[in-house]
Parts: structure tokens; sequence; C-alpha cells
């Protein structure tokens, strides 16, 4: 069954925190592509911005946010799954999420990231939007705000160094991918987007040749 999870802050704060906002200025966490199946994932991963902030002791608002309409050509699509691959066993930095955006649950379904096993994704943590996920997802202009626990001792700055490491990986995956001024035909309708690089086995899956590739760090 999906958790709802509540947000139990008073007036304006908690409509901000649940609702599609405006992001937060904070440190930009870079996406990569995972998978290619729209042939056009290297040109949606820059559009999707994450942007993380220190929302006080053991407590962290990671807002995402969907600007579609930046592109040339302005493309379309809705992202509506967000996955966390945490450190393993005792090391884990997530307690899970403190809070969601309205219309939003856990566990995702799938409940591991699409494609991600390419990069040796395994979630310990993920949500979606709930159906239609056109609907209830962040569509193009729009942004949300998840706040995530964090693990007894864990600061923000130690989970900014592990996503940076890529010992801790943020996955999102985006659906009713569309080129509306364009006549070209994507072949299907989702592509899922990580924090770390995929591996070089993935490159040639992804056809994006040019790119640095490291092999994530666990």
């Amino acid at each position: 069954m999906k958790n709802h999870m509540k947000h139990y802050l008073p007036g304006i704060i908690a409509l901000t925190a649940i609702g599609f906002t405006c992001p937060a200025t904070g440190d930009v966490i870079d996406l990569y592509p995972v998978t290619n199946d729209s042939t056009i994932s290297s040109d949606i991963a820059p559009l999707i911005g994450i942007e993380a902030t220190d929302a006080g002791v053991g407590l962290i608002n990671i807002t995402i946010s969907n600007n579609g309409d930046d592109g040339t050509p302005a493309i379309d699509f809705v992202i509506g799954q967000f996955y966390i691959d945490d450190l393993d066993g005792a090391g884990a930095l997530i307690s899970g999420f403190d809070t969601l955006p309205a219309d939003w649950g856990t566990p995702a379904n799938p409940s591991n990231l699409p494609g991600g096993d390419s990069i040796d994704f395994v979630a310990d943590a993920s949500a979606d939007a709930d159906n239609p996920a056109t609907k209830n997802g962040i569509d193009v202009t729009e942004s949300a705000t998840f706040i995530l626990s964090l693990t007894t001792g864990t600061t923000f700055l130690n989970f900014m160094d592990a996503v940076q490491n890529a010992d801790l990986v943020l996955g999102i995956k985006v659906q009713s991918i569309d080129v509306p001024s364009s006549e070209v035909e994507i072949p299907a309708k989702g592509d899922s987007f990580a924090s770390a690089v995929p591996e070089p086995s993935s490159l040639a899956l992804l056809s994006l040749g040019g790119l640095g590739i490291l092999r994530r760090r666990r």
C-alpha cells in the first residue's frame, strides 16, 4: 500500500513544503541519462533541475524542477518518480522521506529506477506521483520539494559529499516525452536519469559519445 505522508507545519510554510513551488537556492545536483529510449535523453537531462538545501537538523530539502520549456526546442515531459540509492547498512545517510509533495506517495512503482541495473542502482527509498502521473507529476514549469530525513549524526555536508562521490545516487524517471514544435517521432514515452554517470558498458546504449565515464563508487 502506498504511504501518503502528511505535513504538520502551520500556514504558508506547510503549503510551500508540499506544493509545487519555485526552487530554492541551494546546491545543484547534475543528472545524466541512464536510458535513451526517447533518443533525446541527452537533451532532457539538463532540463531536470535538482537543488539540495539544508532544512535544519536532520532534514534536507530536495527541490526537483521541470524546465522543459527552456529547451531549444522546448521539450514536454512529466517527472513522475524519484529514487534514492543510499549507502549500504550502517553507513546509510537517509532514513526515509519526512514530507512528500501533494499527490505523491511511497514506495514508487516500479520499486527500482527503470534501467538502473546498468549503473548498479538499487533504490533504498522511492516515491512516485499518484495516477494519473501526467496530472499529478511535475509538469513543465513546475517544481516540487521533497523533505528527506537524515540518519542520526548525518549532516548536510555529509549528504552532499556522498552525492559528489557517487556513494549516494539520486534517480529520476520522466514520461510523456514530446517535442511539440518538431515532427520527430519519439519512439518511447519515458527515460531514466541519475546523479552518477553510467558505466562504460552503457555508453553504446545511450549513443552519447564523448562523455567522460566514471564508474560509481559505493
